[in-house]
């Protein structure tokens, strides 16, 4: 099984998804890959109490960002919290988490559909879904910094 949940579905998909495999741990074996598309979640609440509870379940997670994302720029704007699908300041690395910054690939003019609209960031989530390889192992991306990548960026 493979989780995409994009903008405002990332925090149900992932307290739903961290709750049942806390509560049923023989079902982690049939959970591939978690891909978290421009996720509208508070910053703070996602590194605090969502990727430790992901990271401690031993499930690859992969995260898509951008600092050309209007929508989720409106949405701090609204609520007045930075969300982790914001990379207009610095990326923290999150351990166990693939952090990708889609901000290179083209976007329509909300910046906020890349994920599915990108034909370089389609062809990366097509790999890791028949590969199964983590960023590091898939072509198209490279690491920032280099040698020791906090996070990858389509060139």
């Amino acid at each position: 099984i493979y989780i995409i949940a994009h903008s405002m579905g990332n925090r149900p998909a992932t307290m739903a998804l961290a709750n049942l495999l806390e509560k049923r741990p023989e079902l982690l074996a049939r959970f591939k890959q978690v891909i978290l598309a421009a996720p509208d979640i508070n910053a703070e609440v996602f590194r605090e109490q969502i990727a430790p509870r992901l990271a401690s379940l031993g499930l690859p997670v992969t995260l898509y960002a951008s600092k050309n994302d209007k929508a989720i720029r409106a949405s701090y704007q609204f609520a007045g919290w930075d969300r982790i699908g914001d990379i207009r300041g610095d990326i923290v690395g999150i351990p166990g988490l693939d952090f990708i910054d889609a901000s290179n690939v083209t976007m329509n003019f909300l910046g906020h559909d890349y994920v599915a609209s990108n034909r370089a960031l389609l062809t990366d989530i097509a790999t890791m879904i028949k590969t199964g390889g983590r960023a590091k192992d898939r072509g198209g991306l490279r690491g920032k910094p280099s040698p020791a990548p906090r996070h990858w960026e389509f060139p």
